[in-house]
């Protein structure tokens, strides 16, 4: 009898045994995981859980530290959402653990805009207007007029010795449309060679009188060497606006690359001129000459801005 007492104790000590046991692995499972992977998920639905973890690798990440995934995380495509960081110690012990890339700031684009001013030279006005030029430090290029360059030869020396540039705007100030082929080549020569004696510099930029030309005369100045230029911006001062409205004109109109048709012998241009070029430079222009101006994007935007019925064919970005 007492045998089977022994027994049956044993027995029960035994089943006890092993429900107690499967009940601490329970519990253990449940509310004190043993392993990295058995630990309750933290990424987002739907997507696989990447093996790739601090703990893997020995780091003793602190409270709120940032754990960054590494360089080969191509590997492990899964996007957690608890991160750490990573401190130099634990770099050297992973190389492939990599810190944030501070995103370099974007640079502004500089922006070039030429100041033109056509028919000088004149008393008084060019004078004045080579004085703004000069305090401001903005370079600008003149398309003089052959017969002015007769009267004032004094101020073309003047322009060119403070760094502008001298440009060929016919002798006469004549229509070329109207005019021969050899009457076009005589009207370049004259005013190229009265440029010549004061500057002792060739004229390389045409503008014709209006902006008025045909595929006849275009091809004329084209075999004299001459790069005929337009505009991008007329604020038709030459129509003596109020100086409000040439501002206006010019602001709206500016753009990269640009030229800004303006005459030296308008009263009210010389007024504008000062506010116009503080405005343009608050936008982030910088003045330059036409010799100055970026070659690639100078037959596409000024060559032929007014295209006429007869003349050559140019992109719509080019029209006026």
């Amino acid at each position: 009898m007492q045998i089977k007492v022994r027994r049956y104790r044993l027995f029960s000590t035994l089943v006890a045994a092993f429900f107690l046991a499967a009940l601490c692995t329970y519990a253990i499972k449940t509310f004190w995981p043993s392993s990295e992977s058995e630990q309750p998920s933290t990424v987002k639905a739907g997507v696989e859980r990447s093996p790739y973890s601090p703990k893997s690798h020995g780091f003793k990440l602190g409270a709120g530290e940032l754990f960054v995934q590494p360089l080969h995380a191509s590997i492990y495509p899964a996007k957690v959402e608890r991160r750490w960081t990573v401190s130099p110690l634990d770099l050297r012990k992973d190389p492939l653990v990599s810190l944030p890339v501070k995103p370099e700031p974007k640079v502004a684009r500089a922006l070039r805009i030429a100041l033109t001013f056509d028919d000088g030279p004149h008393p008084y006005f060019t004078e004045k207007l080579l004085q703004t030029l000069k305090a401001e430090n903005v370079p600008a290029t003149f398309f003089v007029v052959g017969k002015q360059v007769e009267l004032y030869p004094g101020l073309v020396k003047e322009i060119f010795s403070q760094g502008h540039e001298v440009a060929n705007h016919t002798y006469s100030h004549r229509d070329i449309r109207r005019l021969t082929t050899p009457e076009i080549e005589t009207e370049l020569d004259q005013t190229d060679l009265k440029v010549y004696a004061i500057t002792h510099q060739r004229t390389k930029y045409f503008r014709p009188p209006g902006g008025q030309y045909d595929q006849r005369s275009y091809a004329a100045v084209r075999d004299k060497g001459y790069e005929m230029v337009l505009w991008t911006s007329i604020p038709e001062d030459h129509l003596n606006p109020p100086v409000r409205l040439i501002y206006e004109r010019v602001l709206k109109t500016a753009r990269n690359n640009g030229i800004v048709l303006l005459h030296s012998g308008v009263r009210n241009t010389l007024q504008a001129l000062p506010e116009l070029i503080v405005a343009l430079r608050k936008r982030g222009f910088t003045f330059v000459r036409m010799s100055d101006m970026n070659q690639e994007d100078f037959h596409k935007l000024v060559r032929y801005p007014r295209p006429l019925d007869s003349g050559p064919k140019v992109s719509s970005l080019s029209q006026q």
